[in-house]
Parts: C-alpha cells; sequence; structure tokens
C-alpha cells in the first residue's frame, strides 16, 4: 500500500511535468537565443555564406558591426567571441581617426567591448590585448602595464608572445624604469627585430 494517496502521487506527476515543460521551453528559447547571437557574429565576421561566390561580404569595421554586437550582447551575453571582434573593429576606427573627438568615441566604444570580452573569458588573446591597448592609447600605460604584467604573463609566462606584447609596452613609456624593464624581457622575447631594438636599447642604457 503506498504511503501517499493516489490524488497526492497524481498532482505530484503533474507538476514534475509541468517543470520539465518549462525548463525544457528555456533550454529551447536559450538556445535560439545563442544561435541568433552567434549567427550574427558569424554574418558580421565572415560573411553570410563565408567561401562561396554569393557570400555576402564580411564587416570590418563601422557602425553595423558595433549595432550587431549589441544586439548579439543582448540575445546571448556569453558570446565574448563577437566581443572581442568588436573591440578591434573599434581600435581600429580609433586608431584611423581624423579628429580627437572621433578618436576617443572609439577608443571608449574599443575599451567598453575589451573589457566586456575579458570580463566574460579572461583568456580571450584578442579581447584582452585590445584592452591593454585601450589603456594604453588612453594615456594609462601604467595600468596597461600592470594588467599585462598581472592578468596575463603570470598566468603564461612561457609564452613568447606575451613577452613580446609587455617589452612593447614597457617601450611607450618615457620612464626610464620601464626602459629598464623592457630590457630585461630580452631573455623571453621572441621577435627578432624586437631583440635587436632591445639588445640596442641595452647598450644605450649602459646594461
Amino acid at each position: 500500500m503506498s504511503l501517499f494517496p493516489a490524488l497526492f502521487r497524481n498532482r505530484f506527476r503533474m507538476l514534475v511535468a509541468c517543470l520539465l515543460v518549462v525548463f525544457g521551453v528555456f533550454g529551447v528559447v536559450h538556445a535560439v537565443r545563442a544561435s541568433l547571437a552567434t549567427h550574427l557574429y558569424l554574418k558580421t565576421k565572415y560573411g553570410l555564406f563565408a567561401g562561396y561566390a554569393f557570400g555576402v561580404p564580411k564587416l570590418e569595421r563601422g557602425p553595423e558591426v558595433f549595432s550587431r554586437a549589441y544586439r548579439a550582447s543582448g540575445l546571448y551575453p556569453a558570446n565574448y567571441y563577437f566581443s572581442a571582434y568588436a573591440a578591434k573593429c573599434a581600435l581600429y576606427d580609433a586608431l584611423s581617426a581624423q579628429g580627437s573627438g572621433d578618436f576617443r568615441n572609439e577608443l571608449a566604444r574599443a575599451h567598453y567591448f575589451a573589457r566586456q570580452a575579458v570580463g566574460i573569458n579572461p583568456y580571450e588573446a584578442e579581447g584582452r590585448m585590445v584592452y591593454a591597448l585601450t589603456l594604453a592609447e588612453d594615456g594609462k600605460i601604467a595600468e596597461a602595464i600592470a594588467y599585462w604584467r598581472n592578468q596575463v604573463v603570470d598566468r603564461e609566462f612561457w609564452n613568447t608572445d606575451n613577452h613580446n606584447f609587455l617589452a612593447n609596452l614597457y617601450l611607450r613609456s618615457f620612464s626610464v624604469e620601464d626602459m629598464e624593464l623592457a630590457v630585461a624581457e630580452l631573455p623571453f622575447v621572441g621577435d627578432n627585430d624586437l631583440r635587436k631594438k632591445l639588445q640596442k636599447l641595452k647598450k644605450t642604457l649602459g646594461r
């Protein structure tokens, strides 16, 4: 004999069935939103039919890229790839801007998207690089260096690309101490042209 009356069991089964339906609908909605956001990203970066003669050309930069990135973020905030791509496009626009106003606006946009990308995934290479560059372009070179050294190099020390980037950040500073720190990166730098530059700087500093 069951411990629970038939009416209770039927209501419990109905409740479980309703919960399964709700969770199922939620899952479908989430999947559709994620799919739409991913489609926007792929369409923007690669074109609608990448590799085909009738493909839609990709949007490398411009307001439409950012409009789609905002829409995609609203649909599926976890898509950090689109944020990183939009950040890079905005940084390109900032560096090619003709006036200081446009430069500031695009740089702020680049920083917004880059911060969004690294906030979702701190290991996303493109996003964190743009994040550091936006700080440097904004005159916050010390913050850019601290971020890259603490959040990137300390985590992935044996990646020579990370040391290349850090050395270049040091070289953007006017501080003698930073110049010396750039030279200290010599054993870890992999780029030949950068190594030559650092070796010349080492001689200049008398190290």
